[in-house]
């Protein structure tokens, strides 16, 4: 007859696992807000960043319409 061992406790996993979900949520919130500071450091108007973001989809568009 075998028995049951209990399963050891492992806290650690519970305390990392929440960890990752508020660093995930930090960056979710403050991430987005890097990009317009890099924009107004780099000096560029509002014309200038529009037409950086036309040239990125036309260059990489059409390769992610025909990997996917």
């Amino acid at each position: 007859m075998t028995s049951d061992a209990p399963q050891p406790r492992l806290p650690i996993t519970a305390l990392i696992a929440a960890s990752l979900f508020f660093n995930g949520t930090g960056y979710a919130a403050t991430l987005p807000y890097t990009g317009i500071v890099a924009i107004e450091g780099l000096g560029f108007s509002n014309a200038d960043y529009a037409l950086v973001l036309m040239l990125a989809h036309r260059v990489f568009e059409p390769r992610l319409a025909a990997a996917g």
